[in-house]
């Protein structure tokens, strides 16, 4: 079972509950409701984790790969976990109509269907493989939320309406989509001179500009005022400053993960922790051939511009939380840092960041979870590309706790 020890059995266990309770959880219920939401969305998390894309090197379990319409785990499957989404998706529509839930903005039932639609496009995807459901269904998730903040007579009540942040977190989904419907692989790598290229999509990176601008534009109300959002107090715009430390944590990710040659890091790399990018392809997963517009960019701008994503992410996460240094997104933006800084050769300071980001992961996650796994298996990708003698010790250390929870999944 390798890494996925305590993912496969969340995944046979919630499988096993949903496939028992399907025809028996009362649709009027809420309570049952939220349970059922949160069980499929357990269920979908311990999914993408089994079958995650295996981009680490030096263990001999096998990756498998998985056929969406006929995958079943103990008589569930991803057919009976849409089915179960729509259902859910109905159950909460039906119940935002009840009075005590009329402003659907300040209520969680509300939220449940946009949420559930994010779910949907995962689902649809790992089933089918096909981009265009899961694109749409991302769309209908950001314009639910839009929905929230719609007045019903704009000229009696003229107060400022907020835009929700969490509306960038969808435009966010969609980007993600886009980078796996087009990712960028070896054979676009070349050399220009003495520098790498890599040939991408120029629509992709389109939007991904229109996303880094999404959050600074609320803030502004002129272009010399974008970076606002930056030197606010720290109690102003606290939502959209956590939503856009994620949105640069995730560029940051992506011009990170771009292939080279002879670099530290080995092809194909994940740096990421979104199921939407590290889920594994079914069998009848579909994407397009590659870019329609492509264009190219030299690897020291795309270290460049990850840098800079990845420092203001840091930067203002620390404004935000400066009471709380350590928490779990301060320390994947110091793994990704320690990674960049590793990229561009300079291991005394990543070796400084991978001994922080060591810290946070393990006071989140604990010693033995698969998230620190995840954490080593860089660290140890690292220290190979900088040939450390340390890097055999890690490889201890991964195999220990792979033994751990070879031995937690035997005994449950």
């Amino acid at each position: 079972m390798g890494s996925a020890n305590l993912s496969r059995f969340a995944m046979e266990e919630t499988s096993r509950v949903l496939a028992l309770t399907h025809d028996l959880w009362d649709r009027h219920d809420l309570k049952q409701l939220d349970v059922s939401c949160v069980l499929l969305g357990r269920f979908v998390d311990a999914f993408c984790k089994v079958y995650e894309r295996p981009w680490w090197e030096g263990e001999s379990t096998p990756w498998k790969t998985f056929d969406g319409p006929t995958w079943e785990c103990n008589g569930f499957t991803l057919q009976a976990a849409i089915q179960l989404a729509d259902e859910c998706f109905a159950a909460a529509e039906a119940a935002g109509l009840r009075p005590e839930f009329a402003l659907p903005r300040n209520n969680h039932v509300a939220w449940l269907r946009p949420k559930l639609y994010v779910l949907k496009a995962l689902l649809k995807l790992l089933r089918d493989g096909t981009i265009v459901q899961a694109r749409k269904m991302f769309e209908q998730a950001g314009d639910t939320i839009q929905s929230f903040t719609v007045k019903s007579d704009a000229i009696v009540d003229d107060s400022f309406v907020n835009v929700p942040a969490e509306i960038g977190i969808a435009f966010l989904l969609r980007s993600e989509l886009a980078m796996r419907e087009l990712p960028i692989d070896m054979s676009s790598v070349h050399h220009n001179g003495t520098t790498q290229t890599v040939t991408l999509d120029t629509q992709l990176m389109s939007q991904l500009e229109t996303l880094s601008l999404y959050y600074p534009n609320m803030i502004a109300t002129s272009h010399l005022e974008r970076d606002s959002i930056m030197i606010l107090p720290a109690h102003a715009a606290s939502s959209e400053r956590d939503a856009y430390t994620t949105v640069l944590m995730a560029l940051g990710n992506f011009f990170l993960s771009f292939p080279r040659k002879g670099g530290v890091f080995p092809a194909g790399c994940s740096f990421t922790m979104s199921p939407l990018l590290t889920v594994g392809d079914g069998a009848t997963m579909q994407y397009r051939g590659g870019p329609t517009s492509p264009m190219e960019m030299s690897l020291p701008l795309a270290r460049k511009r990850s840098a800079d994503f990845l420092q203001r992410g840091l930067k203002l996460h620390r404004l935000l939380f400066e009471h709380d240094p350590n928490n779990f997104k301060a320390g994947w933006l110091l793994v990704t840092l320690a990674c960049l800084y590793a990229d561009g050769r300079d291991f005394l300071s990543a070796t400084g960041l991978f001994n922080k980001a060591n810290t946070a992961i393990v006071e989140n996650y604990g010693s033995n979870s698969e998230e620190f796994l995840r954490f080593l298996r860089l660290e140890l990708a690292f220290l190979r590309g900088a040939n450390s003698r340390e890097a055999e010790a890690r490889q201890r250390h991964i195999n220990q706790i792979l033994a751990l929870q070879a031995q937690y999944r035997t005994r449950t």
